[in-house]
């Protein structure tokens, strides 16, 4: 994941991220068909925009706090798969589509200028005219210039 945002105002940021998966399976351990092995190989990109929306600060500790925050952001999803039997010439297909994100977090200033930050949210994509739904867990460090 790669990402950036600009405050608007002390509370509220516009938010922007790209994110790059691969996933490569096999379809069993042991392969006893007749077209051996079927591989499967998906590389899935999401990039999406919107606002971020910070609360006030929650001390939790003695000169500790955290700032929850949630945001919705869509954007654009593009998927390409190809699926492999054995020694026959793989299959494959791409697809680009809306998909939109909504979530929250929260962010634990950790030095000046440093923030570790959590975030939950749910993906939703809509490849191939079928809606497809996802968990997204992310941690993460971030760096602000200037002053918020």
């Amino acid at each position: 994941t790669l990402g950036a945002s600009a405050f608007f105002t002390p509370r509220v940021a516009l938010a922007a991220n790209y994110d790059d998966a691969w996933d490569t399976s096999r379809v069993g351990t042991f392969e006893f068909t007749s077209v051996g092995a079927i591989a499967a190989k998906s590389h899935i990109q999401d990039f999406l925009v919107g606002p971020r929306i910070f609360f006030a600060s929650r001390t939790i500790d003695k000169n500790k706090r955290i700032i929850p925050f949630a945001d919705v952001r869509l954007g654009v999803s593009h998927l390409h798969q190809m699926i492999q039997e054995g020694l026959n010439p793989p299959a494959t297909n791409e697809d680009s589509a809306f998909s939109w994100m909504i979530g929250g977090g929260v962010d634990y200033p950790i030095a000046p200028h440093w923030t570790a930050r959590g975030e939950l949210g749910l993906l939703r994509t809509h490849l191939n005219a079928d809606a497809q739904s996802r968990a997204r867990l992310a941690v993460t460090i971030a760096y602000t210039f200037g002053s918020r």
